[in-house]
C-alpha cells in the first residue's frame, strides 16, 4: 500500500511510521473511504476487558497449542490470558496471517456478544473503566457506550470482509499483495453498504 511519505510498504507500517493520524489517512487513501472513528486497544486492556466478561466462547477450526496453552478443535471457553494466545498464533496455521486474523475477529465479536448479553449489560461501566485506560480513541465515553448498547439490536446485521490477495516474499519480508481490482471491490461494497442504511 502506499503510504503518504514513505511511499510502498506493508499497511500495518502506517501506524509505526506515524501511529494513529498516518494509519487513519493510510487507509482512508487506501480505500477512498472516510474513517470517522478509530480505537487502538493495548493487549493488557484486551486481556482485562476479556476477564471482567467472565470470559468469552469461540469455535476453534483446529487443534494447536500457543503458550503453554493447549486449544482443542470445537467450542472452547476463554479467558483473558487465553484469548490473548489464542489471537496471535500465526506460524501453526496453514493460513498465516489470515487464519490469525480470523480467529482474532471470531474473539472480538464472541467479546461483543458477550457484552451485548444480561450479563455483559451489567458491566459495561467496568468494561468502559478498564477501556478509559487501555483503549486509545476519538470516542468519548457516552459514544462507547451508545456503541455497546445499540450493539444488541444490530449484531445480527454485521458483515465482515476478508481482503484477497496473494502471499509473496520479496528481499526475504512476507507481503500480502492486494490487487487493485480487490481494493476497488472492497471500496464498492462498503460504499453500497453505507449507503444503504
Amino acid at each position: 500500500m502506499n503510504i503518504p511519505g514513505r511511499g510502498k510498504d506493508k499497511i500495518n507500517h502506517a501506524y509505526a511510521f506515524g501511529k494513529v493520524p498516518l494509519a487513519v489517512e493510510t487507509v482512508e487513501n487506501t480505500f477512498d473511504l472516510p474513517v470517522h472513528f478509530y480505537a487502538k486497544v493495548n493487549m493488557e486492556g484486551f486481556k482485562q476487558g476479556i476477564d471482567a466478561l467472565g470470559g468469552v466462547t469461540v469455535t476453534n477450526s483446529m487443534a494447536f497449542s500457543q503458550g503453554g496453552a493447549d486449544f482443542p478443535k470445537g467450542n472452547i471457553h476463554l479467558n483473558g490470558d487465553e484469548a490473548l494466545k489464542y489471537i496471535r498464533m500465526r506460524k501453526g496455521d496453514p493460513r498465516g496471517d489470515l487464519g490469525r486474523n480470523e480467529r482474532q475477529r471470531n474473539v472480538i465479536k464472541a467479546a461483543m456478544d458477550e457484552t451485548a448479553s444480561f450479563n455483559g449489560i451489567t458491566k459495561i461501566g467496568e468494561i468502559l473503566n478498564i477501556l478509559g485506560t487501555n483503549v486509545e480513541t476519538n470516542l468519548d465515553k457516552n459514544q462507547m457506550q451508545k456503541l455497546f448498547s445499540n450493539y444488541r439490536d444490530t449484531r445480527k446485521d454485521i458483515h465482515t470482509m476478508e481482503i484477497k490477495g496473494q502471499g509473496q516474499t520479496i528481499n526475504s519480508v512476507w507481503y500480502y499483495i492486494v490487487p487493485d481490482a480487490e481494493i476497488n471491490r472492497i471500496n464498492q461494497e462498503i460504499t453500497t453498504h453505507m449507503n444503504a442504511k
